[in-house]
């Protein structure tokens, strides 16, 4: 379904003129996911003098991010891949998510307690390996300090 999704929204649809069946079960499925769409999550305002806590997520297209502040989210932030980014392994693309994350909201979090966390728990290995993608790339000082921590 994302990939449909995501081909509708870039204007790419199916060549065929065909109708798509359409029924009451149809309809019937899709309206919990239509209200649901709908809400919006509502956001507190953010205080600086609390700790927050940062949820990181990646997959082979994207990056997101959900700043926590009381167990409640204060800012959503997400980012696509770039081409060659897509090719990075699992790992690097979840410490990626965690270097955006703290790059991006750097005004929030410097001075700050803050907690990071992700769902990837390979990432307690990380600074072990040898032949590292990111460990090219100008996030490799970055990477240096959060293992140093």
């Amino acid at each position: 379904m994302t990939t449909s999704f995501t081909n509708l929204l870039k204007g790419q649809t199916r060549k065929s003129t065909k109708p798509i069946p359409w029924n009451d079960t149809h309809e019937e499925s899709i309206q919990p996911l239509k209200e649901h769409l709908c809400q919006a999550p509502s956001l507190l305002l953010l205080d600086p003098s609390k700790p927050f806590e940062v949820e990181t997520d990646a997959t082979d297209y994207a990056v997101g991010v959900v700043f926590y502040q009381d167990g409640k989210p204060v800012e959503f932030e997400s980012k696509k891949h770039f081409a060659t980014q897509c090719w990075y392994p699992i790992q690097e693309k979840e410490l990626f998510a965690i270097i955006h994350a703290l790059k991006t909201r750097r005004n929030y979090l410097y001075g700050n307690h803050f907690v990071v966390t992700t769902n990837h728990q390979s990432l307690k290995y990380f600074g072990d390996q040898q032949d590292l993608m990111v460990a090219k790339l100008p996030e490799q000082n970055l990477f240096k300090t959060l293992t140093s921590l």
